[in-house]
């Protein structure tokens, strides 16, 4: 599901490998797969007590710019709306609208080095790790 908040495209995602850009076949594993993320991402829809506008203007005023992109995802085990900026990344919890973290552009820590992020909103994290990106 996409919404335009003030010019810039707002997605709700569920799984990374759609936010890596790739292109797969769509077959009937992916079909399943997608409405398993569809499903996922309206249970997360609706534990979400700040909305993907606040999130954003938080960390516009925070960086001193406009988004790019902003999608809710999971980081962690953590519900947070990851907001890109031309050089930054910053997530912001999707239950209070505090900055839990801000990464430089091609600054992105190692998983194995990185400090788990801990919002306000704990869902099952299937992967192990940051599920973001796919676009509804």
């Amino acid at each position: 599901m996409l919404a335009s908040v003030r010019g810039v495209q707002v997605a709700q995602s569920a799984d990374n490998e759609a936010d890596e850009g790739s292109e797969q076949a769509e077959g009937p594993e992916n079909t399943a797969d997608d409405a398993q993320e569809a499903q996922e991402m309206a249970q997360y829809q609706s534990l979400v007590k700040v909305t993907a506008q606040q999130a954003q203007l938080t960390a516009e005023a925070l960086h001193g710019g406009s988004a790019t992109h902003t999608e809710l995802s999971v980081e962690d085990g953590s519900l947070v709306y990851d907001i890109e900026f031309a050089n930054a990344n910053i997530m912001v919890d999707a239950g209070t609208g505090q900055i839990l973290k801000t990464e430089a552009q091609g600054q992105e820590q190692n998983d194995v080095t990185e400090t788990p992020i801990q919002g306000s909103i704990q869902v099952p994290d299937n992967d192990g790790g940051d599920q973001g990106g796919a676009q509804q």
